[in-house]
């Protein structure tokens, strides 16, 4: 799995800039994987999943700060302060048999309740995109829609089902 402490800050980044870092990653992703390892007789990296981004930033109003904790069953990323219109991003690499789960935990002042919230499901997120951009609401957690990009696609805390905003 690859990990990133640098801190994603929405206002900063414009499109083309996001471009630019998805296309370096790419281009890292290619330079890592060029072994001469093959199953089969077919080239091992056919069976490698691609990098995936997963990026979370805190939409709530009030200028409070959101304290998060990531998760997966094996890597724990840590706990992170989020400011307005900040937030954190991470990469890892999906495994082959789409059982992948990172997930936080997330709390702000004047909350009495922990939320917890899936960011990446294989099973729910597997050949969508890879790139998973979440917004942090008062009441829902919402995924900008890679297929609609004025689209959202929002979940609020405690319900299994999305709706389309």
């Amino acid at each position: 799995m690859i990990t990133s402490d640098q801190p994603y800050v929405e206002e900063k980044h414009t499109e083309e800039q996001h471009t630019e870092h998805l296309e370096e990653t790419q281009r890292e992703h290619q330079e890592e994987s060029g072994s001469d390892i093959s199953i089969d007789g077919r080239d091992a990296e056919f069976f490698i999943q691609p990098i995936t981004i997963v990026v979370i930033v805190k939409h709530i109003e009030h200028d409070i700060p959101v304290t998060v904790h990531y998760k997966s069953k094996k890597d724990d990323l840590g706990v992170h302060v989020l400011p307005l219109g900040q937030g954190y991003s991470f990469k890892l690499r999906p495994n082959l048999v789409e059982t992948t789960l990172f997930f936080c935990s997330f709390t702000w002042t004047g909350q009495h309740q922990i939320y917890w919230f899936n960011n990446f499901d294989d099973k729910r997120d597997a050949g969508k995109s890879t790139t998973y951009r979440w917004f942090i609401h008062e009441y829902s957690m919402c995924l900008q829609d890679p297929k609609n990009p004025g689209k959202d696609i929002c979940y609020n805390y405690g319900d299994k089902e999305p709706s389309i905003v």
